[in-house]
């Protein structure tokens, strides 16, 4: 199950980023700077379209 992940930079700010696993290999999709609230809607809305089937994991692997 993917997770949300905040880390705290020098400057400051927040940077968010969804971790999840593929293959037993650990991958992220960064999110960025932003506050939690928009943050925890770009993570529900990875989770929807994950169960749905729409997103890929294979696809856009860095």
């Amino acid at each position: 199950m993917p997770s949300l992940r905040k880390r705290l930079l020098k400057s400051g700010n927040t940077f968010w980023s969804i971790i999840y696993y593929v293959d037993g290999q650990q991958r992220y999709a960064p999110i960025g700077q932003t506050d939690r609230r928009t943050a925890e809607k770009i993570y529900h809305r990875f989770l929807g379209q994950l169960a749905d089937g729409k997103f890929d994991i294979q696809a856009g692997i860095k």
